[in-house]
This record gives structure tokens, C-alpha cells and sequence, in this order.
């Protein structure tokens, strides 16, 4: 990207959501972040809220991407209160994971379990959907409500709440100006780039699900922002569940696009397959693994192909996927490739 382009880019994600704050903003933060560090005996280790710039990242692995760029803004401006929120959070999502047994993805290893729990996998189809523009959607009214629904499962005490409110309080810098979040006069914001963003997100999605698992049990999960389901029903009704997907996001202020009826998926750094009850890594758009690297191979890294090679059941899905890593990294002239010799242990 030009840097004139990205500039450009930059200016339209910040005012697409944001307009010029108070300077005094600033200071008053530092005051209640005082106050909450001393009532910690923390306040000889917290620090002033720190001002870094604001940035983008292209999210090139969306469709279309060559011809409709999108950008996320990243906010590395943070509060050192946020450590603590996450502390706070992570215990929270931990205690509802445990209890409840949602379908919150971590990594690609949870993915693959839930999928492989899959029985007559040629007999189901996905429902694919994914919340839009999560991050900024999450209204501190949102936030509440996933909130008091956690504190149903875990204590979560109003110096807690307070302290994940805090955090959640701040501006955004770019161009040597403060920008602060329209319509919203408490400054309430969950920045992607913030410590304990990703934790808001995920309480956000646990609240959800704890909505649709009484319907669907175990049948639909979500890795942050995108959501997956199986099912073995006839059309019309995977397109009542994948409307009722939509309406229960709706009704929670939050817009997803959904697709159903699909056999075989990408979703994240793998390819799901109904019909043949396999996986893969997720290859380029050309289906050849090499010449490259490929758009979508970099999703891809070499740790994360060989731990298909360890979890894949069939020696052929096993060669094949050593065979795609070693011609990509063999065509890349950043790397140098190192043959080795594999060995059975009971050879």
C-alpha cells in the first residue's frame, strides 16, 4: 500500500467511527485510574495512560480482498488498569468454558476436536456466519448484560465491574489529535489492540451462546468474531436456524453475514469437508500449495502444517500435507531448507 493510500485508509477507519475528543479527556482518566490503583495498592506500579499512535492492518485473507481492500484499526493506546481487567476476564471465561462447555474456540486444535465429534459428517451441512465489525459494535449496554450473565457462573464483584469499565474508557491518537467514540459521551470503547479486548469479546460470544446452545446444543461454536455450525436437517430448516442465528445476534445490536448449506468450508487456517469427513490445511485459491507463497498460505505456517501432520488419521492426508509444506518452502527464497530423513520409531 502507497503511503498516501494508507494514510488515506487510516483517516476513514478513524472517522468512520470517531470524532475529536476532549484534551482534558486524558487527564481525567488518569485521575480515576489512580484512584482504582490506589484502592489496589497498586499505585507505586501503574503508569500514566500511555499515547501511542493508532494504526491499520489489511485483512488480506478476505475475498475479494484484491479488488475491496478492508482495514482494522489497531489502538495500541492502553491503560495499564487493563492488565488487571484481563486477569479478571480470563478467570470469568475460563470458569464459563468449564461450566457451560460452550463452543469457544481458542486455536485451530479446538476446531478440529468439536469436528471430529462430528458423526455422518457426508449427511451434515455448515452454517458459516460471522459478526460485523465486532470489536466496535459492542455497546457498553452489551457488555453488561454478558456481565450479569457471568456472574451467574462466576462472583464477579462491583469493584470487578469497575475496573473492566475502566478499561474499557479511552481514546484513540492519530494525527496529533484525540479522537473519541460517536454517540458514546463515556468514552466506552473495546479497541482492537487493547490487552483485554479479545477477553470482552470473548465473555461477549460466551453470553450468545449460552442464548442458542438450549436449541443447538453443541452443534454451532465461534473463534472470535467467526461463527460455525453443523447440521443434519433438510434445507428449509437449516435456513430457519441460520435466520434464528441472525435474529439472536440482531436483537443483541450486533449485524452478521451468514451463508448455509455448505459442504466443505475454510474457516481459519484449515479445510473442513463434509462429504469425505476430511481435513486440510487451507491451500491458495489455485489449489496447488507452491509458487509463492500463495494469498492464504502465510495463514498457514509451517508449525501449524505439521501439527496436521501429527493429528491426521490417514497416512495419505499425512504425505500430503509434508508434500505441500516442503515445496513451499523450498520455492521461498527467504528460507533455507534443510533436508531431513523421517525414521518410525519402530522401524
Amino acid at each position: 500500500m502507497e503511503p498516501g493510500s494508507y494514510h488515506s485508509s487510516l483517516n476513514d477507519s478513524i472517522t468512520k467511527i470517531y470524532r475529536k475528543a476532549n484534551p482534558q479527556d486524558v487527564s481525567n482518566l488518569n485521575q480515576e485510574a489512580k484512584r482504582i490503583a490506589k484502592s489496589l495498592n497498586l499505585d507505586n506500579r501503574i503508569d500514566q495512560l500511555a499515547e501511542h499512535e493508532a494504526f491499520i492492518s489489511l485483512k488480506d485473507h478476505k475475498e475479494n480482498f484484491a479488488n475491496k481492500p478492508v482495514c482494522r484499526q489497531i489502538s495500541p493506546t492502553k491503560s495499564d488498569i487493563v492488565q488487571i481487567s484481563k486477569h479478571i476476564l480470563d478467570k470469568v471465561i475460563k470458569t464459563i468454558r468449564t461450566k457451560t462447555k460452550v463452543n469457544l474456540w481458542k486455536s485451530t486444535r479446538d476446531i478440529l476436536q468439536w469436528y471430529n465429534s462430528i458423526t455422518d459428517k457426508p449427511n451434515h451441512s455448515f452454517v458459516v456466519f460471522e459478526i460485523v465489525e465486532f470489536y466496535p459494535s459492542i455497546t457498553e449496554n452489551l457488555l453488561l448484560k454478558a456481565l450479569h450473565y457471568a456472574d451467574q457462573l462466576h462472583r464477579i464483584t462491583p469493584e470487578e465491574i469497575n475496573i473492566i469499565l475502566h478499561a474499557r474508557r479511552t481514546n484513540v491518537f492519530s494525527s496529533n489529535a484525540q479522537w473519541r467514540k460517536k454517540n458514546n459521551d463515556s468514552l466506552f470503547d473495546i479497541a482492537m489492540g487493547s490487552l483485554d479486548g479479545a477477553e470482552c469479546c470473548e465473555l461477549v460470544v460466551c453470553s450468545l451462546l449460552s442464548l442458542l446452545k438450549p436449541k443447538y446444543g453443541n452443534s454451532l461454536g465461534l473463534y472470535t468474531d467467526d461463527g460455525l455450525g453443523a447440521f443434519n436437517c433438510p434445507l428449509r430448516e437449516l435456513e430457519n436456524i441460520k435466520k434464528d442465528i441472525c435474529k439472536t445476534f440482531r436483537e443483541n445490536d450486533l449485524k452478521i453475514t451468514a451463508e448455509a448449506n455448505k459442504k466443505n468450508v475454510n474457516y481459519l487456517d484449515v479445510t473442513l469437508d463434509l462429504p469425505t469427513s476430511s481435513y486440510r490445511p487451507v491451500a491458495d485459491p489455485g489449489g496447488s500449495p507452491a509458487s509463492g507463497p500463495p494469498s492464504n498460505f502465510p495463514m498457514c505456517p509451517f508449525s501449524k502444517n505439521m501439527f496436521f501432520f501429527h493429528t491426521s488419521k490417514k497416512k495419505k492426508k499425512k504425505n500430503e500435507t509434508v508434500s505441500q509444506v516442503m515445496t513451499v518452502l523450498s520455492n521461498s527464497e527467504e528460507i533455507l531448507v534443510i533436508p531431513i530423513q523421517y525414521r518410525s520409531i519402530h522401524s
